[in-house]
């Protein structure tokens, strides 16, 4: 089931500056991804999430290495996730997010991590996301600097002593991964390492979603075999079957 976070209420008290006149940079002076493999997976997440929730509804906005604002007025208050969900608005290119413009926060967000970003990603960005209302918070450390397991996950919860915080999601029990709330997904790790999503399928094995992305915006594209197979099945099953005979010359 598909929910909506709106932005809560402690980030809501901070629209004390007036943001007339405020310009908000679209770029930190960081560089994209740590690494060609880094990039490769977040670029990898984001495709996938765009084709799954393509099929579904435009009000599902899918990005990542973007800066996300948060306190209207203040440019200095700002976050890049390697990969953002944010369900109940409308999927359309931005140059930066303002969260009071759109109304909500993002329901889900990944992080592609290694020991150069652990501080961050273990502290500030986990406190942030906490604090803002994200529901659910995916690290997964492809080289395994310090992640053991390389996939892990948490799910929002009350804390009645620290206020918001992260709990660890379930995992699934058949092998490591989660199964997304928010997503609809699972969310596990492929036979080479990788990260991978999936439908999920009680009983018809481990199906990742492919990861091949489109020819324009790929400065690579390449796919498995299984692949663009499961490319190819999935466009002629959405088409009308017909008459195969009618097709032939007679």
């Amino acid at each position: 089931m598909m929910t909506t976070t709106p932005i809560t209420a402690t980030a809501t008290a901070r629209r004390s500056t007036p943001s007339g006149g405020v310009y908000y940079p679209d770029s930190d002076g960081k560089p994209m991804a740590g690494s060609d493999l880094h990039r490769d997976i977040m670029l990898d997440v984001i495709f996938m999430l765009q084709r799954w929730f393509a099929g579904q509804s435009d009000d599902v906005y899918v990005s990542g290495n973007i800066l996300v604002y948060y306190v209207e007025g203040d440019p200095r208050r700002s976050v890049s996730p390697d990969v953002l969900v944010m369900k109940g608005v409308r999927q359309y290119q931005r140059r930066v997010v303002k969260l009071w413009e759109e109304g909500r926060v993002p329901q889900v967000v990944f992080e592609v991590t290694s020991s150069s970003t652990r501080g961050e990603d273990t502290g500030r960005k986990r406190l942030l996301y906490a604090q803002l209302g994200v529901s659910e918070y995916y690290m997964y450390d492809p080289t395994g600097d310090y992640l053991n397991p390389r996939l892990q996950a948490w799910g929002l919860a009350d804390d009645t002593t620290n206020g918001r915080d992260y709990r660890p999601l379930p995992l699934l029990t058949d092998e490591p991964g989660y199964l997304s709330p928010e997503l609809g997904l699972e969310v596990r790790l492929r036979r080479d390492g990788r990260l991978g999503l999936a439908i999920p399928r009680p009983g018809s094995g481990w199906r990742p979603l492919p990861r091949c992305r489109p020819r324009a915006l790929a400065s690579r594209p390449r796919c498995t075999k299984n692949e663009r197979r499961a490319t190819r099945l999935k466009s002629r099953s959405s088409k009308p079957t017909q008459d195969r005979n009618s097709s032939k010359p007679r």
